[in-house]
């Protein structure tokens, strides 16, 4: 063979070498692709069938009490009834009641229903944001989306420069993979499954490696998820530059003949350290789920809870037994624009009539807007700076004979002199409350 065609034959032989080698790792690239994306498919159907499940249950390990006890979490969530039930005790320990936490949901109502101990009395609290607060609670929290595209890191330059959160959390190796397995879910029923399990390797802050191993599902989120601790972050930037290393493992147990989830085991473990493990065992009920009528019949406000009555926010606390309410702020522009304000003697609310006791501190400060104030005949207590920087105010019209306090600088109006008209026999009583409270000028009759 001349020297030409022993040139052109090892050229040729090179450039199949290279188209070789290209398609082979197109071949293995795609067969990944595919591999991964099958588990990914998998994975989220298998959620999707838990979700629409007419009744789901859950049960996980939350957190560890400084005891070193199990706090566990049982969810059970009724789609039909559009109820559920989630109760949290300690498992270990004869100190259950110490711990336990007992609430039911109505969420059609977005009621949430529980036993207070406080007031002894069954309670309920409505929600404006249900839904984001149900979720920490339900199993929405178990059941979040499968990450697959990683998180970006942010540098220490690009953080100073832009104000980025630092983000200090990337993956190095990302890879799924089937097996085999029984599981005997919560509700006592084995159960064949395929596992497809989720490796990944990650640099943390090091941080991480400092937390102690209490099994809570912050730590499992953030790492599986962005970070979410970006204040600790940001307020110890340079303690927290050197990184460790951790694998993290997550199986997803999904019935052979059912497709649906069974379990969601998570293992943590750095270097050669032993794993931190935590499982959420998910359960399916042949039964629907009903809240019991003693939670329903009666309830009053629980502590704390919010509600709103022609655009104002109302507060309920406890006075020995009862459920009371204070006027809390406005909620709505058009509340905040109202030259008069009545303050009523009582709302009616879920069948349930609350007298309104109080006027919380800054309920209405700097609003301009309000001329006449007329305050009802339960109220006992008027906050600090209540009506701060109200100008325009010209009367307020006290109806209660059992005021017993006025909070510092709760009519300091900067404005024009008003007038107070109060109950008769009340000029005395109510004209020393005023004045201890360093009210602006007024004339009382």
């Amino acid at each position: 063979m001349n020297t030409v065609a022993m040139r052109f034959s090892k050229r040729i032989v090179i450039i199949m070498s290279f188209v070789m080698i290209a398609i082979f790792g197109v071949g293995i690239n795609d067969a990944y692709a595919a591999d991964r994306n099958e588990c990914v498919t998998k994975i989220n159907s298998a959620k999707d069938k838990a979700a629409k499940s007419d009744v789901l249950g859950a049960e996980a390990t939350v957190a560890r009490t400084k005891e070193g006890y199990q706090v566990r979490r049982n969810i059970v969530e009724d789609n039909i009834c559009h109820t559920a039930h989630m109760i949290e005790y300690t498992k270990g320990t004869d100190i259950y009641d110490k711990y336990v936490l007992d609430y039911w949901f109505d969420n059609a109502k977005k009621y949430r229903y529980t036993y207070d101990k406080e007031c002894k009395n069954y309670v309920f609290e409505p929600r404006a944001d249900y839904n984001d607060y149900k979720s920490y609670l339900s199993l929405d929290y178990y059941l979040e989306s499968e990450n697959t595209d990683g998180v970006d890191v942010s540098s220490d330059a690009e953080y100073k420069a832009t104000g980025t959160d630092p983000v200090f959390l990337k993956f190095y190796k990302d890879i799924y993979d089937y097996s085999a397995d029984e599981v005997v879910s919560s509700d006592g029923k084995a159960v064949e499954c395929i596992v497809v399990s989720h490796f990944r390797e990650y640099e943390m802050p090091k941080y991480i490696n400092e937390t102690d191993n209490s099994i809570h599902f912050d730590l499992i989120k953030s790492i599986y998820n962005t970070l979410d601790d970006q204040d600790k972050l940001r307020e110890n930037f340079d303690a927290y530059k050197e990184t460790v290393y951790i694998v993290a493992k997550k199986d997803y147990l999904i019935g052979k003949d059912d497709g649906k989830l069974y379990m969601i085991r998570n293992s943590l473990s750095q270097n050669a350290s032993e794993p931190v493990i935590m499982t959420v065992d998910f359960y399916y009920p042949d039964n629907s789920i009903t809240i019991p009528s003693k939670y329903t019949k009666s309830p009053s406000l629980i502590k704390n809870a919010l509600i709103e009555y022609k655009g104002i926010n109302y507060c309920a606390y406890y006075e020995g037994k009862s459920t009371v309410l204070t006027l809390y702020d406005c909620k709505t522009k058009a509340a905040k624009k109202r030259e008069k304000l009545v303050v009523p003697d009582t709302i009616k609310y879920n069948g349930r009539a609350y007298k309104v006791c109080g006027i919380d501190y800054h309920a209405f400060f700097y609003n301009t807007n309000l001329k006449n104030v007329v305050i009802g005949a339960n109220v006992t207590d008027i906050g600090g700076e209540a009506f701060f920087g109200c100008s325009k105010i010209k009367t307020v019209t006290i109806k209660s004979k059992k005021l017993k306090r006025i909070g510092e600088s709760a009519f300091y109006t900067d404005g024009n002199t008003f007038t107070v008209k109060v109950p008769k026999g009340k000029k005395k009583a109510y004209k020393k409350l005023l004045k201890k409270a360093k009210s602006s000028k007024y004339f009382i009759k």
